[in-house]
């Protein structure tokens, strides 16, 4: 990640060498012994600083990977250890009982766990903003594509952030637009649900579902935006806190 953040600064310091349609800059790295030419790859659709900006997001996708990682790592080691430390020779009810304390297995409650399953899937959750208007938040992948072309209507609103992986998040609307606070709600959501999680200022895409289409020939979820303007929402920990259910 330290390298992208490097990258961007270099080039921010020196963007009097770049001009819009060029596929790469010779900079000088002052991080380096003798400050060396390197030479950055840029987007020749962008200027100067759009292509900073990239290399920044980049840095922030990157380091936001490495801390999910970190923890999923962390998580999966202390799982394989309290099962290498089950005999296969206890009885099962006692095997059962000390994966359950771990985290690693959760009994079925018979009355309403039915009622789940045999309800039909979709592919989003549901929050309910500070004014009572609903969120959907996309699952993630091929169920952000349902979301978005499947269930929403092309006058909802559509949010997501900006230039890093992320849900999907529909504001439905019935005539009338949302209130201010809820697409507040929606973009802390969006925030939340995306590799960008617990960094400050991150950027929101808003439109209507209208000006989004998927990528031809793209992964699940994959979309190009026609038009949008930015969000950026405030107070996120509050809001996913209030949005969010308690994990117990």
């Amino acid at each position: 990640p330290e390298r992208w953040r490097v990258l961007g600064e270099l080039l921010t310091a020196q963007l009097h060498t770049v001009k819009r349609g060029d596929s790469q800059a010779r900079v000088q790295d002052w991080y380096a012994e003798g400050a060396p030419l390197i030479d950055i790859a840029l987007d020749p659709a962008l200027d100067g600083p759009a292509n900073a900006a990239k290399l920044f997001a980049r840095y922030k996708k990157a380091k936001a990977g490495a801390s999910l990682a970190a923890e999923r790592l962390a998580e999966v080691e202390a799982g394989l250890a309290v099962i290498a430390g089950i005999e296969p020779t206890q009885p099962v009810d006692a095997i059962r009982a000390a994966l359950q304390a771990a985290g690693l297995y959760r009994a079925k409650q018979k009355s309403t766990q039915k009622a789940r399953d045999d309800a039909p899937r979709v592919p989003y959750t549901l929050r309910t903003s500070a004014r009572g208007e609903q969120i959907l938040v996309g699952r993630g992948g091929a169920d952000n594509h349902q979301l978005t072309f499947r269930h929403a209507r092309g006058n909802d609103w559509w949010l997501h952030i900006r230039d890093a992986p992320g849900a999907h998040v529909i504001v439905p609307t019935r005539g009338e637009g949302p209130h201010p606070e809820t697409l507040q709600d929606a973009a802390a959501l969006a925030v939340h649900h995306s590799t960008l999680r617990g960094e400050p200022g991150v950027e929101v895409m808003l439109t209507q579902r209208k000006h989004v289409r998927a990528v031809k020939g793209g992964g699940p979820g994959r979309v190009t935006v026609a038009s949008s303007r930015t969000l950026v929402p405030d107070d996120v920990a509050a809001r996913v806190a209030r949005l969010e259910p308690r994990r117990v």
